[in-house]
């Protein structure tokens, strides 16, 4: 749940007119994917890791409608990590 807060913070038109679910874990993706099929666009932001590359690649040949967002935080595991990451940054600025 704390990604989806972290994505508002960075990146808060990711969120507008959009439906929202959140895994906490890949361990629930199987029971999410038929659900797909009800939406134009599924955008993915699965962490930058092992299991996550893994579930993307495959989420991405098994649905076409199905978009890798994972550029927002490239260079990082995961939007958590990038937040921290700016604030550190800040402070160091501003200190």
């Amino acid at each position: 749940m704390f990604d989806l807060l972290y994505l508002a913070e960075l990146f808060p038109d990711e969120l507008i007119n959009s439906d929202i679910v959140i895994l906490n874990s890949l361990a629930f993706l199987l029971q999410i994917t038929p659900h797909f099929k009800n939406y134009r666009e599924v955008n993915l932001y699965l962490d930058n890791d092992q299991a996550g590359n893994k579930n993307r690649k495959k989420l991405l040949q098994d649905y076409k409608n199905t978009k890798d967002r994972s550029e927002l935080f490239q260079g990082y595991k995961d939007l958590s990590e990038k937040l921290v990451s700016i604030r550190s940054t800040s402070n160091e600025l501003n200190n």
